[in-house]
């Protein structure tokens, strides 16, 4: 678990404040909370701060992680038109 540390996700299920919502990580759905108990929308990309028992703590990656980096995305079960089943998505925000 502790090779997860620093790897980047995805919200599928909003993480309100001092609550839990999921986070996708390579194709696993993951319990996790927000490190600075803030809200984090659906969709968001995330990075692994730490692992607390069996809950991610995560936090949204900021604009220059965004844009330096590419994020990998296995998704099973995105209803959007984004993502589609069983397929590798190279996910980059944008401005």
């Amino acid at each position: 678990l502790q090779g997860i540390e620093q790897k980047k996700g995805i919200v599928k299920e909003e993480i309100p404040p001092y609550k839990t919502g999921i986070v996708n990580l390579t194709g696993e759905d993951w319990t996790a909370i927000s490190a600075n108990n803030e809200k984090i929308e659906k969709d968001t990309v995330v990075k692994i701060v730490r692992i607390e028992g069996v809950k991610l703590v995560v936090r949204p990656i900021n604009k220059q992680e965004a844009e330096e980096e590419e994020v990998i995305i296995y998704d099973k079960n995105c209803s959007n038109n984004t993502y589609s089943s069983n397929t590798e998505y190279k996910l980059r925000k944008s401005n």
